[in-house]
């Protein structure tokens, strides 16, 4: 690509798991696309913005596989215009938006309407991919549109929770191949063993009076649809995986084996912190918190690359967080937290697979998830030095319960630049 730079990013230690990628150097940027990289102190074009990044991180923009929106239908939890600032403060420029919205995305209209949504809440945000359901009004029942729906612009078909009925599963799959969907995205648990399950089964659960799911219930749905994904050879994802043995094994279907991702929640917190916090509803998520040895294994696979990871964005107001246990709300909200809070836990090369090349893999989108000339111009810049308070202003919602309130984070996103533009940057920074 030729032409002036519009944009620099000096300085800073380029990290790109796609290209392997690890040294200082200036990023140059020119429209919405990378123009190149090139040395420190390279000299900046004339007119174009410069971004100081010297003993600063810069790695692709984040893509996050799994974003619960509260609009339309919930927005006095939390407006649109929010969750897509609360994005970019966290480095995200390509987001997933769940099709378990009020109403939910069941037809071309609604993904239009969404995507038009997205445009008007904030132009210059993050690029929002809309899900669309499986399933009627993500019932299990009876098979979706995809073909309607996949015309408007839907990559992904997601009824999010889990399809019961296997013979629907199938025929559903073989629907959205022929549809032309890119991914078809499934809660691997059981939906027979998960059903009104708050905790995982341990003696924790049993001690403390709660409803639990067995481990084994994501083992045992992840293998029913591995088969049904080699079957249909529809192309799978299982999100918001919490033990080892849901992922999948390499080879199985005919287009690759499903793919897995996790939440940065699952990451970071396990069955102790229950231990620890009895009864917190903040941990009150889905699924629920697994045992600690299956969160180090899990920790494990995502550092080696076979697992991404997301925010696990779903917010919830006090309304219905602020309940007993079991009845309480599942769900936290992380999408300004994400980077910030795995700081450490993962090393900028795995922070760049997981969450970046990885999941615009698995979406498709060749163009993302990379630092790299001719790229989509998708950038986040960090600083490993700096920490900041988990509180109500980090997080960016009014519906903010999460794990980690009260906790610093490892490090801090100055800066987010979506397709070409400084979309998001500390005023301290």
């Amino acid at each position: 690509m030729t032409g002036v730079a519009d944009l620099v990013i000096s300085g800073g230690r380029v990290v790109c798991a796609a290209t392997g990628i690890d040294r200082v150097a200036d990023v140059h940027v020119a429209g919405a696309h990378v123009l190149g990289l090139h040395p420190p102190g390279t000299p900046i074009p004339a007119g174009a913005r410069h971004l100081d990044a010297r003993e600063r991180v810069v790695l692709p923009g984040l893509v996050d596989l799994a974003v619960h929106l509260r609009a339309p239908g919930r927005e006095d939890d939390e407006t649109l215009d929010v969750t897509l600032a609360a994005a970019l403060a966290g480095g995200v420029t390509t987001l997933v938006a769940l099709s378990d919205t009020q109403p939910p995305v069941d037809g071309a209209d609604d993904v239009q309407q969404r995507l038009a949504a997205a445009r008007d809440a904030l132009p210059y945000g993050p690029d929002v991919v809309v899900a669309g359901c499986l399933t009627r009004r993500r019932e299990g029942k009876e098979i979706a549109d995809h073909a309607d729906m996949t015309g408007a612009g839907a990559r992904v078909l997601t009824d999010v929770a889990a399809v019961a009925d296997t013979e629907v599963l199938r025929r559903a799959l073989e629907y959205a191949k022929s549809s032309g969907a890119r991914v078809v995205m499934l809660d691997p648990t059981d939906a027979a063993l998960g059903k009104g399950t708050v905790a995982t089964e341990s003696p924790l659960s049993t001690r403390m009076g709660l409803r639990a799911v067995p481990l084994a219930a994501q083992a045992i749905g992840a293998a029913r649809d591995r088969a049904l994904s080699a079957l249909t050879g529809m192309a799978v994802h299982h999100h918001a995986v919490t033990t080892p043995a849901a992922v999948s094994p390499a080879g199985l279907s005919p287009g690759g084996a499903p793919t897995s991702s996790t939440t940065m929640w699952h990451l970071l917190f396990d069955e102790e912190s229950l231990r620890q916090r009895p009864y917190d509803t903040a941990l009150r998520l889905w699924p629920p918190l697994a045992p600690a040895a299956e969160r180090k294994a899990l920790l494990d696979l995502v550092r080696r690359g076979l697992v991404a990871v997301s925010s696990g964005h779903r917010p919830v107001p006090n309304r219905t967080k602020d309940l007993e246990f079991s009845l309480a709300e599942p769900g936290a909200t992380g999408l300004a937290l994400a980077l910030p809070l795995l700081w450490g836990a993962l090393t900028p090369i795995e922070i760049a697979k997981a969450m970046s090349a990885l999941p615009a893999s698995i979406l498709g989108l060749t163009d993302r998830g990379r630092i790299e000339p001719g790229a989509r111009a998708d950038l986040v810049v960090v600083d490993p030095r700096a920490t900041d308070l988990v509180d109500e202003a980090l997080a960016i919602s009014r519906s903010w319960a999460n794990p980690a309130r009260g906790a610093r984070t490892a490090a801090r996103v100055v800066a987010t630049v979506a397709a070409g533009r400084v979309a998001f940057q500390r005023s301290d920074a």
